[in-house]
């Protein structure tokens, strides 16, 4: 016996289509996959040596499994903690750097382009 689920979701991505009566287990379809998305699915499936619903399954699961990300407060202080750490040392701008970096392709450029080996 089936029973269909409206689906209340705008992007209509996730509805659930029926509950067995005897297991605990409902059946999800997954609508609008990208075909790119779903031959990358297909490979990864196919390395695991699992069907693409098996290879779902583990997808999902491991997603859920992670342990929930730190809160905003917690990344600032975690940030200010670091910060402390190299309170009263020189710090270079990272502007400075990126001209340092730069400047130094273009010169190895000219020295090619001349011909002559890089130093």
């Amino acid at each position: 016996m089936r029973w269909w689920a409206p689906i209340s979701d705008p992007l209509d991505i996730i509805g659930i289509i029926r509950f067995q009566r005897k297991t605990a287990m409902a059946d999800i379809v997954l609508r609008n996959l990208d075909d790119a998305l779903k031959e990358r699915l297909r490979m990864r499936a196919a390395s695991n040596q699992r069907s693409m619903n098996a290879e779902l399954q583990a997808i999902v699961g491991a997603a859920l499994m992670q342990p929930k990300r730190k809160a905003s407060a917690d990344l600032k202080k975690l940030a200010a903690d670091i910060r402390a750490l190299s309170a009263g040392r020189r710090q270079t701008p990272s502007e400075e750097l990126l001209r340092e970096s730069r400047d130094a392709g273009r010169w190895r450029d000219r020295v090619r382009l001349l011909g002559a080996a890089p130093a």
